[in-house]
């Protein structure tokens, strides 16, 4: 009997310590108790994405956005798991057609998910652009996903008219706060012809037609 407790004992131990046991620990749900996605299922979503196949992609964006609304942390989980892939160094959406897909579907769910904390990402990259050019924009897809977000984008467009030296990405700037409209804007490209020193862009039809309506004309 003594010599029963005793081997029951040990196995209790070498159990516990056991790195196996703690590798399937460290796969257990997140604080709220919700099973998000696994590794491979993100990996399954994001290579839907890079495929550009419509099918595929329209499963990766429904997994991605269902799991999103089982909980916050979920949420988070998935933005910060979008964020990683798609901010990669020499980005370039000619020679790499999948990452221009990554990059359209993926700023496209970001904008989705009023992922506020992704817009630093999208912003800097919004001349990021396909050489074939498309009159729904969709050649520059960060650009789509920061006026996807709507009026939450705002300062960062603003901080962008203010002090980025490019002329080109203040023009992308005043471009998405012309499309996302509202007094707000108004008023900000108002400013913005005052401080701006691009004629091209104080002076432009946009700017103007937006600061005196509100619209894109």
């Amino acid at each position: 009997m003594l010599f029963v407790m005793l081997m029951t004992f040990c196995i209790c131990i070498i159990s516990s310590t056991d790195p196996s046991s703690r590798s399937e620990a460290s796969k257990a749900p997140n604080v709220s108790g919700i099973v998000c996605l696994t590794d491979r299922e993100i990996s399954t979503a994001i290579q839907g994405f890079v495929s550009g196949n419509a099918s595929r992609v329209d499963r990766a964006r429904a997994t991605l956005v269902n799991k999103s609304k089982l909980s916050p942390a979920c949420r988070s989980e998935i933005v910060t798991a979008l964020m990683k892939v798609m901010d990669k160094p020499n980005l370039d959406f000619n020679r790499d057609k999948g990452s221009y897909y990554l990059w359209l579907y993926g700023a496209e769910v970001l904008a989705d998910l009023r992922a506020s904390e992704a817009l630093d990402l999208l912003v800097s990259h919004l001349n990021l652009a396909h050489h074939i050019y498309s009159s729904s924009m969709s050649h520059q897809p960060a650009l789509l996903g920061v006026i996807r977000m709507g009026p939450i984008a705002i300062p960062k467009l603003g901080e962008v008219l203010r002090h980025n030296p490019d002329p080109k990405m203040r023009y992308s700037a005043v471009y998405c706060l012309a499309t996302i409209g509202g007094d707000s804007v108004v008023g900000l490209l108002k400013s913005a012809q005052d401080w701006e020193s691009d004629e091209s862009l104080s002076g432009s039809s946009t700017c103007h037609s937006i600061a005196s309506t509100g619209k894109v004309i």
